[in-house]
């Protein structure tokens, strides 16, 4: 597994270094963005026959940053044999959060390869801003898990990208994540 960071800056509206960046709402707060890709090239287990879970395909990015989530976005790049029908994906936050992310025929899925941004290309099952206000520093694993037997996929690759407010330091990054509540 190979992981690449990208980073970018928003001060008061101003970008000061990086790819694109995204403004925060009150001009006070600094939101930056951080994109880690994990290159997987693993195939997802096959599901048994007649239907079930297959063993689930496991794989970590580590984010080093200790503040707090304004929001999240996830790339994948899935390459299905056949179709993507039998197939879910999820994400669990360091805090232990757990959301689907890519679930059977829903949200604009292609029948074959899934690649593209979630929330941006296609509708995730669940809502990834109940992510804001965790922390964003830990392990956050992707699952990928095949429901039925026959056709298999190949995770070649995730991206995460982390949104989070750099003006809040690690110390009061509890008191931001209150503050999250009334914004």
């Amino acid at each position: 597994m190979k992981t690449l960071i990208a980073l970018s800056f928003l001060v008061a509206g101003l970008a000061i270094a990086g790819g694109p960046a995204t403004a925060g709402t009150d001009g006070f707060r600094v939101i930056t963005s951080a994109t880690y890709t994990s290159i997987v090239g693993q195939v997802i287990p096959d599901g048994p026959a007649g239907g079930g879970s297959g063993p689930a395909l496991l794989d970590t990015i580590n984010v080093p940053i200790r503040s707090v989530v304004e929001g999240i976005e996830v790339y994948l790049d899935i390459t299905m044999a056949n179709w993507t029908s039998d197939l879910i994906v999820r994400l669990t936050s360091p805090a232990g959060t757990t959301l689907g992310i890519a679930w059977i025929g829903e949200g604009g899925i292609p029948e074959t390869d899934i690649i593209g941004w979630f929330p941006v290309d296609f509708t995730p099952h669940d809502d990834l801003d109940l992510y804001v206000g965790e922390y964003t520093e830990g392990d956050w694993v992707l699952d990928c898990r095949d429901y039925s037997n026959g056709f298999v996929g190949t995770l070649n690759q995730w991206r995460l990208k982390v949104h989070y407010d750099d003006s809040v330091p690690a110390a009061a990054a509890s008191f931001s994540r209150i503050m999250t509540l009334f914004r």
